[in-house]
């Protein structure tokens, strides 16, 4: 009984402990915009916006993803929604 009970006491802890970690788009764009200007100061822009976009593709529709990396960009860099 005590082995069910601390089993289960382990799948919840998981449940709640593991969405947390989950980084939101707002994170993730702040987090690619610091790295896009970091990167710029040692490779070149096609570079680096291949690095952009190789770390960060689960985003590529993700309009708050865009929004918040063009907001808090400090280094003249904007993106955009590439349409075909």
């Amino acid at each position: 009984m005590k082995k069910k009970i601390l089993l289960l006491s382990a799948v919840v802890a998981l449940m709640v402990i593991l969405p947390a970690c989950e980084e939101t788009a707002k994170e993730a764009a702040q987090k690619a915009s610091k790295e896009m200007c970091d990167c710029l100061n040692d490779h070149s822009q096609s570079y680096c916006e291949d690095q952009l976009n190789s770390n960060y593709s689960s985003y590529k529709n993700d309009d708050a993803f865009y929004s918040e990396f063009n907001k808090v960009n400090d280094c003249n860099i904007t993106i955009s929604k590439k349409t075909n």
